[in-house]
């Protein structure tokens, strides 16, 4: 269950290589960083047609039936789950067709955190140790949490898609795929109370096999 607390995402992306991606914020724009979920029913293994592949996650099944519902139409998402444009507060979702249109209107919006991740990848065991720094750019107040969480790109796998002819994509490459937390689903505490802009605060995440 989502805690009160408001909630920071510091992301990591795997590419070809492994590398650091953006950081930010806290209902402003994630700079340049998307999460893409896999979830159910859509993202169900289908065995017999070689949909073999799983990538649904216990964090984006409980992130997509907090946020977006059980009964929701894909694609749809949220943009710094913001509900912008949308008659009430607590409606986040937005439809495909608009996502480009809500980032028009968020993307001027000076950030209130920036957060540093630092990484060290573990060959022995295949795992990553990464330590957060985030530094508050105003003077916050109230209860923070901090994930960390996993995004991969390149991964091959299929893909159904109607516009297409065949529409079943075998070796469709899917970019931004969430693949878990380092930390929890709704992050681990990093401030209660008041925090001075500048005042840096540290998080550690270790032996998260990748």
């Amino acid at each position: 269950m989502q805690s009160s607390s408001k909630t920071l995402f510091g992301v990591l992306l795997l590419g070809l290589g492994i590398f650091l991606s953006c950081d930010k914020i806290d209902s402003l724009v994630l700079e340049n960083t998307t999460i893409g979920l896999n979830t159910d029913p859509f993202a169900d293994p289908d065995i017999p047609n070689q949909f073999e592949k799983d990538s649904r996650t216990p964090g984006g099944e409980e992130y997509a039936l907090t946020f977006l519902g059980i009964t929701v139409s894909y694609p749809n998402g949220m943009v710094n789950r913001s509900s912008i444009l949308n008659n009430t507060q607590d409606n986040v979702q937005i439809k495909h067709n608009s996502w480009e249109t809500a980032i028009e209107r968020l993307k001027d919006l000076e950030p209130e955190v920036s957060i540093e991740l630092a990484l060290t990848f573990n060959s022995e065991n295949n795992s990553i140790d990464v330590t957060s720094t985030t530094y508050p750019l105003v003077e916050l107040e109230g209860k923070y949490n901090l994930v960390l969480s996993l995004v991969e790109n390149n991964v091959v796998g299929p893909q159904k898609d109607s516009r297409k002819e065949p529409s079943e994509i075998l070796d469709y490459v899917h970019q931004h795929v969430f693949r878990g937390n380092l930390n929890s689903t709704w992050g681990t505490p990093i401030i209660e109370g008041v925090v001075i802009a500048g005042e840096p605060v540290k998080l550690a995440a270790t032996d998260f096999i990748i």
